[in-house]
């Protein structure tokens, strides 16, 4: 790859000393004055979401770098206003892309012809400038979405929306936990913090070593299901507290492993969608707000291309034919 997108100049800071001065490295969030120092030292590229960033980029910018220009075309977050765009295209009339975002790009929505309609404007102002609009769901609306470049992003480990039947590509993320105990539990018991939940029989309950501390959302207290050696799911009982979780459990020994996501896509989808009511899967919790309390490893590759997951005793298709690694993070693993 050669262009690389992150949100703050910090993190591409970082990037740039992994990767050396070669790639492109754009910056979501654009310039302020605090942060000038940074793009200049690691040569980092703004992108620019309103004429204030890039009169300050063009004052302040003595050896002039290169920048994108980010137009909103419907998102209203980030981004240009449409009364803006001829103002920011006399000031920076060659930026090195233009770039829009799709509101709706993981869902079939009128909005999204919308907003390809409106980026069509805008272009017309940067001439000959090469264009990005979709990002890891408008990949799946069609080549009319991809134009000159598509970034995505959860793409890369196997999220998405539900694509065409045969291009689903494959979960790449699993959390695994220990099951610490298993206890009896006797009608009218009750489990957890508030006495949250009571048994309706007598039954078995286990508890798992995992909670907000290691990054699973506190709000996906007594929701979504567990996978015990990727069998059936089971249920949350008690409120997701800093390292523990409780959960009503079937016939088997302490020390299993629980995974929270399963080896498909759709054991992922499946609870966590229903319970967030969000276009949402555990992959996004696991890669951005793991805890240092999980442990990290990489998986090792077979000459064919897949990545084989010892615990499982399966492989793991790689979506793509990309060049991509697995890493085991607590016993949670991510191309």
């Amino acid at each position: 790859c050669s262009r690389f997108y992150v949100a703050w100049p910090q993190e591409g800071a970082s990037l740039r000393r992994q990767l050396g001065p070669a790639p492109d490295i754009l910056v979501f969030h654009g310039v302020t004055g605090g942060t000038l120092d940074l793009f200049q030292m690691y040569q980092l590229q703004p992108v620019l979401n309103h004429l204030e960033q890039i009169d300050l980029w063009l004052i302040s910018n003595v050896a002039p770098r290169p920048a994108a220009i980010h137009v909103d075309t419907g998102m209203n977050r980030l981004g240009l206003s449409e009364a803006h765009w001829a103002a920011a295209a006399r000031m920076l009339p060659k930026p090195t892309r233009l770039i829009s975002h799709l509101a709706c790009g993981d869902e079939t929505s009128d909005a999204n012809q919308a907003q390809l309609a409106r980026f069509d404007k805008a272009s017309t102002l940067w001439p000959g400038i090469p264009r990005s609009l979709s990002a890891t769901g408008g990949a799946y609306l069609g080549r009319g979405y991809h134009l000159d470049e598509v970034r995505p992003g959860i793409g890369l480990y196997g999220g998405g929306p539900t694509p065409a039947e045969g291009s689903t590509p494959h979960t790449v993320v699993t959390l695994t936990a220990p099951i610490l105990q298993v206890r009896d539990v006797k009608q009218g018991d009750t489990v957890g913090y508030g006495c949250a939940w009571t048994a309706p029989a007598d039954t078995q309950t286990a508890t798992i070593g995992l909670g907000y501390a290691d990054g699973y959302l506190r709000s996906a207290s007594n929701k979504a299901h567990v996978f015990v050696q990727l069998q059936c799911g089971f249920e949350p009982i008690a409120r997701t507290c800093l390292e523990t979780k409780a959960r009503v459990a079937s016939t088997f020994c302490n020390g299993n492993d629980v995974r929270k996501n399963g080896t498909s896509r759709a054991l992922t989808a499946q609870g966590i969608r229903r319970a967030h009511g969000l276009y949402f899967a555990v992959r996004r919790v696991e890669l951005t707000k793991c805890a240092a309390t999980q442990q990290r490893t990489v998986l090792p590759r077979s000459p064919e291309g897949d990545v084989r997951d010892p615990q499982l005793g399966d492989i793991q298709r790689m979506h793509t034919g990309r060049r991509r690694q697995f890493v085991h993070v607590g016993q949670m693993f991510a191309q």
